[in-house]
């Protein structure tokens, strides 16, 4: 895991894109950053989980669950978390037509009696200068934070992929 505070960037492995924020929409300054540890972020190639989801997760085997289908193809140990002080928020994209979608956990603040994971689904350049392959990925983020009473929602914002000059 590494230790996050305030802005960690999946790093997207396709050659030659990167990220541009051309939606113009920004996630809400307002509130206090929120401690937060990336445990897990990729794109899976196979998984049981097709559909958008976002749980918090508060106990080891509802973790060991969720993170074991999450990429059937994933033969690494299940990360260790200490369920006695963390809890986990997992976010799932659903099914995607190519490996220019993401996800970024872009911070957790606390606002309103409330914690706010921030995150940003990476969509593909639409201007016609990538070419990616039509094949169904799973975009996923997994991150653990002390747990907490607060009720947790979720702000989403979109970014879409640039490729070329």
């Amino acid at each position: 895991m590494r230790a996050v505070i305030f802005f960690t960037p999946l790093l997207l492995a396709l050659s030659g894109c990167g990220g541009s924020g051309d939606n113009g929409m920004d996630h809400d300054t307002s509130g206090t950053a929120y401690a937060y540890q990336i445990v897990d972020c990729g794109i899976a190639s196979s998984t049981s989980i097709s559909e958008p989801s976002r749980e918090v997760i508060s106990d080891v085997h509802r973790f060991r669950e969720v993170y074991g289908v999450t990429d059937l193809n994933n033969q690494d140990a299940i990360p260790d978390v200490n369920f006695d002080n963390k809890q986990v928020v997992a976010i799932h994209s659903g099914t995607k037509g190519n490996p220019a979608h993401g996800l970024r956990i872009d911070g957790v603040v606390t606002s309103a009696n409330k914690l706010v994971v921030q995150y940003t689904a990476i969509l593909p350049d639409r201007s016609g200068d990538c070419s990616y392959p039509t094949v169904a990925v799973y975009p996923y983020c997994f991150i653990s934070m002390e747990k907490s009473e607060l009720y947790v929602t979720y702000s989403e914002i979109t970014e879409e992929n640039s490729c070329g000059s």
